[in-house]
């Protein structure tokens, strides 16, 4: 492909994106995790560890009154102890992805502004500017049997 043809096309891309909101948004999802209810997810596992740290409490009350063995209060712990670190993993984990989905909302948000932002300055610079720019947007162009394939940087 030539040089002034795939400049063309890369130009016609970013200006397709800057104005056509649906192929935006379908560019900006293959760059974005998929989207999940993990708020909903944490505040139930936050109520399960909640629960689990109260019922070892109540062990080691019922142990120290004794209600319980020492034997049967070590079991007992066993098993909740294991139910906790397995509710505190999984909510950490969550906690991961919901971090994860915020920062690429912002990163989606600073694109949107900058691909908007760019037609109007990209129009009205000069050669050193306008490079500049697209140096800034686009991490790097692949040609494949004809097809330009433009991987930005989100």
């Amino acid at each position: 492909m030539a040089a002034k043809k795939l400049h063309q096309a890369v130009i016609d891309e970013i200006n397709k994106i800057a104005t056509n909101k649906n192929y935006q948004k379908k560019l900006l999802a293959s760059y974005l995790p998929t989207k999940s209810n993990g708020t909903n997810k944490i505040s139930v596992i936050e109520k399960s560890k909640e629960t689990l740290e109260k019922k070892l409490l109540r062990i080691l009350e019922a142990y120290e009154n004794g209600v319980l063995d020492l034997h049967t209060y070590a079991e007992r712990k066993k098993v909740l102890d294991k139910q906790l670190l397995s509710v505190l993993e999984k909510l950490q984990e969550l906690n991961n992805k919901d971090l994860q989905t915020r920062k690429a909302k912002e990163t989606s948000d600073k694109f949107k502004k900058y691909i908007t932002k760019f037609n109007k300055e990209f129009e009205s610079a000069e050669f050193k500017q306008r490079k500049e720019l697209i140096t800034r947007l686009i991490n790097r162009v692949v040609v494949t049997n004809g097809r330009i394939h433009i991987d930005f940087s989100l």
